[in-house]
């Protein structure tokens, strides 16, 4: 379960703060840079970067240079598929773009919330794009990784139909798939 999952992230980060291991950086930790960096659409060639990869890295718990620039590295790597992929440049013709979109709503008797990674409209209409640092290193695999990832798009596009009175289209941008960007409509 999500709470299980997140004690031993919290656990194996602890341990690298305690012992400097630079053999592995836990794949929570390259998913926030990422997102830290698409949050502000900054990619690589911008003088910003590195500073706000390495920012981001040592508040995660990074402990030594060598896994700070094994975070930053594989992050910067990424980020390029993000930057040289088509979507990027669909984005940045949008009329509107909205970066980590919090929202909240009822759903039956309790509260539901959660934030939309990037929310903008085109000509189009509304655009929900999710991005997604797990690598696939098959069709079967992204195929496991969609219909895991369904009902978390599908809340994403309940809530902006909720939220706005307007429908979305919903895609994942996998970023590591098959050592490559990859959209996924939903």
């Amino acid at each position: 379960d999500e709470e299980h999952e997140e004690v031993e992230e919290q656990a194996e980060l602890q341990n690298l703060r305690a012992t400097g291991g630079a053999g592995w950086i836990p794949k929570n930790v390259i998913g926030n840079l990422v997102h830290k960096a698409i949050q502000r659409w900054v990619f690589p060639g911008d003088a910003r970067l590195d500073i706000l990869l390495r920012t981001a890295a040592l508040d995660a718990g990074l402990a030594t240079e060598v896994q700070v620039q094994a975070a930053v590295d594989e992050a910067v790597e990424l980020l390029k598929r993000v930057a040289s992929h088509p979507i990027r440049n669909e984005i940045e013709e949008a009329a509107e773009q909205y970066h980590e979109v919090p929202y909240s709503r009822m759903v039956g008797d309790h509260t539901e919330t959660g934030y939309i990674d990037l929310l903008y409209r085109d000509k189009d209409g509304w655009q929900i794009v999710d991005f997604k640092t797990d690598a696939i290193y098959s069709d079967e695999h992204r195929s496991q990784l969609v219909t895991e990832y369904a009902g978390q798009m599908r809340r994403y596009l309940d809530a902006i139909d909720a939220l706005l009175g307007e429908s979305a289209r919903a895609r994942i941008c996998f970023l590591d798939d098959l050592g490559k960007a990859g959209v996924v409509q939903f």
